[in-house]
């Protein structure tokens, strides 16, 4: 059976390769999209600041639409040219008035959360949205942005009030060619606009923070096995910003190398907003999860990369596996098993005595023993129970030949045999192998020709020749050199030729005892030595 436990071996050394294959590959995607997130932050940071850039933009043109309203500007206009602040009271009443029709004119995604009306000397004369009804008359115009917009430019800026950050824009107010002041509004960073930029970054967890606060954030979608990256998580790390070896960055360059959050599964990068808000320490977070792939991802295999497997070439080697492994599970097995079947079937239809275990291989050579061993067992068992001689066997060698004698090393434990009668002559002793004179050449082995006498001879009739009696002595060579070593025995001067001699002279003398068809030999130990034993078969 060793060509097919090699071939279990084998399948299991594949199962193993493959397992080890699928994780390695798994472990190389996983490498690669945890890199290409890092990569895409350093881009998300990008388009965020443009996204910014350009909302700036679109509020500037938007403010300007509303500072160029012929009543609005001519209101500035009074307003620049009072004289006192009553006038400013019942005048800021009307300008508030009107910077709320203008503002309501807008679609919901585009109007101002705060104007401000700013007149050529700093102060607020009119405001409409966030605390309108305050601020009347305070000086606002010492501020980069109102001043720039106060001289003629175009300005935008994110400030920090009451706890939220608004997205401010400036233009100035032109009436019959001049300066008469400046319009501020701006929009909150609220979850609406934060979500509008996750979406744009196709599922990003975006967040917007000041003063070690976040302010607002919107968490991201789960990415391919991973959950999205949580921004409350994001929010503990605002207390080290610029303060830790891995955000030093913060500070001389305003934003961060790629930060690994989430416990490592997932990965961010802080950066600061142009403004009042970013040098006062704020700014907006971007973060990704690390895609990992899932346990599943065989069960849902995407319809392309199923086409492109050639399946041909699989189903040939799976076919041609298979069938390799039957052919060696037959020669292995089933072969010697259906041999020994039909050898069964021969000896239970009484064509044969026994079963002859040289005819049979692997497994079925050893079974085949075993069930000649019990059917001996059995036959004495029923012989004795009848009452009747039992059949002479291995166990009755001793009553047949004598006791068993190792006393000649150099005959290899030879099986001795009693004194010849009184006034007869001891039987010829063989040549032994290799001597001169008329015995056999040295290296072969004595026939039971030489022995039995001319012609075929009852003694064959367990053997069909020759060879098949010298295979058998063979194995008989090996046993006994194995239980030699097994009894710590020297094998000195113990050949094969010598057992050989041993043998056949042992033989003829139990043919002629017993009349026996045939004998066969086994070995054994005794007093901690190995011996033989001769079973004549009738």
């Amino acid at each position: 059976m060793l060509v097919s436990r090699f071939w279990y071996l084998l399948l299991a050394t594949i199962a193993s390769i493959a397992i080890a294959f699928a994780m390695l590959v798994r472990g190389a995607y996983e490498h690669d999209r945890a890199k290409d997130a890092e990569t895409l932050l350093a881009g998300d940071r990008r388009q965020i600041e443009e996204y910014l850039r350009t909302d700036a933009r679109v509020r500037i043109d938007t403010l300007r639409e509303l500072a160029t309203a012929a009543d609005f500007t001519r209101m500035m206009n009074q307003a620049r040219e009072r004289t006192n602040d009553s006038a400013l009271r019942e005048l800021s009443g009307r300008i508030q008035q009107k910077l709320g029709e203008l503002n309501n004119r807008l679609e919901e995604n585009s109007r101002s959360h705060v104007l401000i009306a700013v007149d050529t000397r700093g102060y607020v004369v009119g405001r409409d949205g966030f605390n309108a009804s305050q601020g009347i008359g305070d000086f606002i115009g010492a501020h980069p942005l109102v001043a720039a917009a106060l001289n003629g430019y175009l300005r935008d800026d994110a400030w920090p009030l009451q706890g939220s950050v608004y997205r401010v824009a400036a233009v100035p107010v032109i009436h019959q060619g001049r300066y008469v002041g400046a319009l501020v509004g701006g929009r909150t960073v609220d979850d609406v606009f934060v979500t509008r930029i996750s979406d744009a970054l196709a599922g990003a967890t975006v967040g917007f923070f000041s003063a070690g606060r976040m302010d607002a954030a919107h968490d991201g979608i789960a990415e391919r096995g991973r959950p999205a990256v949580r921004a409350v998580l994001l929010g503990e790390t605002l207390g080290r910003l610029g303060g830790d070896p891995t955000t030093r960055e913060w500070t001389s360059r305003g934003y961060t190398n790629v930060l690994q959050v989430d416990s490592g599964h997932g990965v961010a990068v802080f950066a600061k907003i142009p403004g009042m808000v970013g040098l006062a320490g704020g700014g907006f977070v971007v973060a990704r999860p690390k895609p990992v792939l899932p346990s599943d991802f065989l069960l849902h295999p995407p319809g392309d990369l199923t086409k492109s497997i050639k399946w041909g070439t699989v189903i040939g080697f799976g076919v041609v596996s298979f069938l390799l492994a039957m052919l060696w599970l037959f020669l292995e097995h089933d072969g010697p098993n259906a041999s020994l079947r039909k050898m069964l079937g021969l000896l239970a239809s009484r064509k044969i005595e026994r079963l002859d275990p040289l005819k049979l291989r692997a497994s079925a050579r050893q079974m085949a023993l075993a069930i000649n061993e019990a059917f001996e067992a059995a036959m004495k068992a029923e012989l004795t129970r009848a009452g009747a001689a039992p059949r002479k066997s291995v166990e009755d060698i001793d009553k047949l030949l004598g006791p068993e004698s190792m006393g000649d090393p150099d005959a290899a434990n030879m099986i001795a045999f009693p004194p010849p009668a009184p006034g007869q002559a001891p039987p010829p002793r063989p040549s032994a192998p290799g001597a001169n004179g008329n015995g056999a050449p040295r290296g072969s082995l004595v026939s039971s020709v030489e022995f039995v006498g001319d012609g075929p001879s009852k003694a064959f009739a367990l053997f069909a020749n020759a060879n098949e009696e010298q295979t058998h002595w063979r194995e008989v060579f090996d046993a006994f050199v194995n239980e030699r070593k097994k009894n710590n025995e020297p094998l000195d001067g113990v050949t094969f030729e010598k057992l050989a001699v041993t043998l056949e002279r042992n033989k003829k003398a139990l043919v002629d005892k017993t009349q026996c068809k045939a004998v066969r030999f086994a070995v054994h130990s005794k007093d901690g030595k190995a011996a033989l034993k001769a079973t004549p078969i009738k």
